[in-house]
């Protein structure tokens, strides 16, 4: 339960931040906000069908990245600290630096091979399309994947300078060609590409800094200590693949039944609705998440030394209340402003559907609920406790969204998206009352 305290307790702790790594990590995502409402007016002159194309090839970031990159992220974060000052380090962090190094060389290889069919199958523009969009995929994914221990290793100021300059490059070129014949989907996908796998080999030389490491293209351990770290990361990961393919299905895979059953022009118009949502509440969730779970899971994994399992569950609650703030705030704000927002951020002619955005907040808002209530699982080491409610409710939402978007075009999305985010944050709840009745602790 949340006390009065809580947030008096949270103002301790950044005043007992003496670097200031905290407020380096949300001064970073300020401006990191700021540029990537930019990027968004910028790419948003392409025109509703060319933007609905972009958005189409963010889902396949999202897709390796919830299904592979995020269950492994998941794993490291769990026991990294565990292992950090271990004699089983050097393994540990080589299994990190192996993964990203063979994941992207592996990863491009299927771009590359995917991008030669199309070449067969549908001529050069194919080709093009295809390798600038694998290019793109791969190359964010790896840069984003370092995010993450930066922030382990409390490296937030080197982070968010990083995460900003990335972005900033990316605004700069966008606002170079944007008035030029240059103006193509396919060279700002390559482009990007190419600015992500650079600030991403910048994170990785700061990491090696601090994380003594065996080998850098290992991916399975070996040796005694490699299969005790392989059989902990697989065996609290796995779950996390089949949630992570659930919950594309919910949040990703309608972009693809619009594209079906609509246009590519109504997926750019909805994906642009989906920007704003996701700035008022994916962005700030996603955030407090990464900057609170490693505190979480430290409190968890080595109470002691200010550290307690009652502190982090304080966390938790705490991201909690903030979350759901979030959510009323952004379906409020939306409610009276929305069009005007859409406007601001492209031009009226993405304005079509601009009524369906509190809609799309609250629906957006409840998912992301349950997601921070989900803590608590992850902490105790019981991430499989959500696999049904994942799985239920991620092909509930594909269902759904088939039989809604058939009768009411976008507007079926949006109730859609409402009714599975009540019934996903209230099934977490749930889960979460039964495992605080069993009592579990550790």
């Amino acid at each position: 339960m949340i006390n009065r305290n809580l947030f008096s307790f949270v103002l301790e702790k950044l005043k007992a931040d003496k670097e200031g790594e905290t407020l380096w990590f949300f001064g970073g995502q300020v401006i990191l906000f700021i540029l990537s409402i930019v990027v968004v007016k910028l790419m948003s002159g392409l025109g509703t069908d060319d933007y609905g194309v972009y958005a189409l090839a963010l889902t396949f970031v999202a897709f390796l990245g919830m299904t592979i990159y995020d269950p492994l992220s998941q794993a490291f974060n769990r026991f990294f600290y565990e292992y950090y000052n271990s004699p089983g380090a050097g393994v540990f962090n080589s299994f990190i630096i192996g993964f990203a190094n063979s994941g992207a060389i592996i990863f491009l290889a299927i771009a590359v091979l995917v991008s030669i069919v199309a070449w067969y199958t549908a001529g050069l523009g194919a080709l093009l399309v295809f390798l600038s969009a694998g290019f793109f995929v791969v190359g964010l994914k790896f840069s984003m994947y370092f995010n993450n221990f930066l922030n382990l290793l409390r490296k937030r100021k080197n982070n968010s300078i990083l995460q900003a300059l990335e972005k900033l490059v990316f605004v700069l070129f966008l606002a170079a060609v944007i008035s030029t014949s240059y103006f193509s989907l396919e060279i700002i996908l390559f482009v990007y590409g190419a600015i992500s796998f650079f600030f991403g080999g910048m994170k990785y030389l700061v990491i090696l800094k601090y994380l003594k490491c065996e080998s850098w293209f290992r991916i399975i351990p070996e040796g005694e200590k490699g299969r005790e770290i392989k059989n902990k990361i697989f065996g609290f990961s796995w779950p996390f693949v089949i949630w992570g393919l659930a919950g594309w299905l919910q949040i990703n895979g309608e972009k693809w039944i619009i594209a079906e059953y609509l246009s590519n022009s109504d997926v750019g118009i909805y994906a642009l609705m989906m920007n704003v949502t996701n700035a008022l509440l994916a962005f700030p969730s996603v955030y407090l998440n990464e900057f609170m779970m490693p505190m979480i899971f430290r409190n968890f994994s080595e109470p002691g030394e200010g550290r307690s399992v009652e502190q982090g569950h304080r966390y938790i609650n705490l991201l909690i209340v903030i979350v759901l703030s979030l959510l009323i705030f952004a379906a409020l704000f939306t409610w009276f402003f929305g069009a005007e927002i859409i406007t601001l951020l492209s031009s009226e002619s993405f304005t079509t559907y601009w009524y369906l955005l509190p809609v799309l907040c609250i629906g957006t808002g409840l998912f992301y609920l349950g997601q921070s209530m989900t803590m608590l699982g992850l902490a105790l080491n019981r991430p499989k406790v959500y696999l049904a409610p994942k799985i239920i409710f991620g092909i509930s939402a594909v269902i759904l969204n088939f039989i809604l978007i058939r009768i009411w075009g976008i507007s079926g999305i949006a109730f859609s998206m409402m009714i599975i985010g009540l019934l996903y944050s209230g099934a977490v709840y749930f889960i979460n009352r039964k495992l605080a009745g069993e009592g579990i602790k550790e």
